[in-house]
């Protein structure tokens, strides 16, 4: 447990290091935690195996019950009829009650270790939880930064794109208005142009019938 938490801590050092080096800090906090979960997912493997172990042990723990037993009746059963071959059975029944207590104690060491490696496992995944929910939260507040939303800048992406649209509404105005502006003129000239042409209609209309009127008076001129 001791050696876990001094990786976790060596881990931890490793991040903060790296935070002021390497740019793109989101992909490193991937890499560390990928290196958690494998960390965990070795943890789980170990714990898988040693509950596989110490099952075994338990049922070898039973048979060699069960042997000792089985020599212990079959010496009392034979002792008045054969005590050398009673004695024989009560070896046997000690050789099995010797392993008994020798696979007891290995039973005993992989439940510890099991129990620490149940410790190890629990640890490891509370850090995997914790660094991702700051990771989130990291990647959260870093991705709120990058947008531009009423952020006092003098100089956003969304500002130099209304920027442009507007530039671009202003070219689209200015030859709108440069195609409607002559005919405005010509309809505004055409105007002037029939008035005075009907003017200067209605004055010689005046003139001939001043000429025509001399002329009848002075028919002799």
């Amino acid at each position: 447990m001791k050696n876990l938490k001094r990786l976790v801590i060596s881990v931890k050092s490793s991040i903060n290091t790296l935070i002021d080096e390497v740019e793109n800090h989101e992909a490193q906090a991937e890499s560390v935690l990928a290196e958690l979960v494998s960390l965990e997912k070795n943890t789980r493997l170990q714990l898988h195996r040693l509950a596989k172990l110490g099952k075994d042990y338990q049922q070898h723990i039973e048979e060699l019950q069960q042997q000792a037993y089985t020599w212990s009746k079959r010496a009392i059963q034979i002792r008045e009829e054969d005590e050398s071959k009673a004695l024989q059975c009560v070896k046997r029944m000690r050789d099995y009650q010797q392993q008994h207590k020798r696979v007891e104690k290995l039973l005993d060491n992989v439940n510890e270790q099991k129990n620490k490696s149940a410790d190890d496992l629990r640890y490891i995944r509370q850090q995997i939880r914790q660094l991702r929910n700051k990771k989130a939260i990291l990647a959260a507040r870093e991705n709120h930064h990058r947008i531009p939303l009423h952020k006092a800048k003098d100089t956003t992406p969304l500002q130099d794109m209304n920027d442009v649209l507007s530039r671009w509404e202003e070219h689209i105005v200015c030859h709108e208005n440069e195609t409607d502006d002559p005919e405005i003129d010509d309809e505004l000239d055409q105007a002037f142009t029939d008035v005075e042409d009907e003017l200067e209609l209605h004055t010689m209309l005046t003139e001939l019938c001043q000429t025509d009127s001399s002329s009848n008076d002075h028919p002799g001129v």
